[in-house]
């Protein structure tokens, strides 16, 4: 086994002896072992790193983001049902980013500062796991949460794209004389209804 050096490829590092973390074995869209690797770093950067032998270190980045949290823990899980593992990040004030392996992100913030996180397969019954979150606070207390699958997935999505709000609005909108498959008058009336703006 070998210590391989890994720039962080990122230019608003403030230090570079900065502590990291490091979890590998993603699963990705291709056959055989995961060669996709993540790391979280306590200055704020998530990135993930796809180490093939035909590419250089700095090529091998598929992504990176900058947070303006200090990460400390990192998990993997299958939280869209894709198939495809999330990269799960945590930072000590409780900030919590799920990111999918092309870079689109949701975050929420837990409550409480956390000493620890994991995130993983939780079974109620036998035979049947979901995606669980793991907190642990300073306060001595062990928060999880089961179930929280994003079964629509992680993508940029507003109530114009959502179907479901169409079916719904249906009625209402022929009412009101809007056509529900002209975007432009859906946004106009969302936009009314959500900020008095028109």
């Amino acid at each position: 086994m070998s210590v391989e050096y890994e720039p962080l490829g990122v230019h608003r590092r403030r230090n570079p002896n900065v502590s990291a973390e490091i979890l590998g074995g993603f699963v990705s869209n291709e056959d055989g072992p995961g060669t996709r690797y993540a790391i979280v770093t306590l200055d704020g950067t998530v990135l993930l790193v796809d180490h093939n032998s035909s590419k250089s270190p700095m090529d091998s980045i598929m992504w990176n983001l900058q947070v303006d949290h200090q990460l400390m823990c990192l998990s993997k899980l299958d939280v869209t049902g894709d198939g495809m593992q999330e990269v799960i990040a945590c930072s000590w004030d409780g900030q919590t980013y799920i990111i999918s392996q092309d870079r689109q992100a949701v975050r929420f913030q837990f409550e409480e500062s956390v000493s620890t996180f994991t995130a993983g397969k939780f079974s109620i019954s036998p035979g049947v796991t979901v995606p669980a979150l793991v907190y642990v606070t300073f306060n001595n207390k062990i928060q999880l949460y089961h179930n929280i699958g994003l079964e629509r997935g992680i993508t940029l999505s507003s109530l114009v794209h959502w179907p479901g709000m169409r079916e719904e609005a249906k009625d209402m909108l022929d009412e009101l004389g809007v056509d529900s498959s002209d975007m432009k008058q859906l946004q106009e009336v969302y936009r009314y209804c959500l900020y008095g703006v028109q």
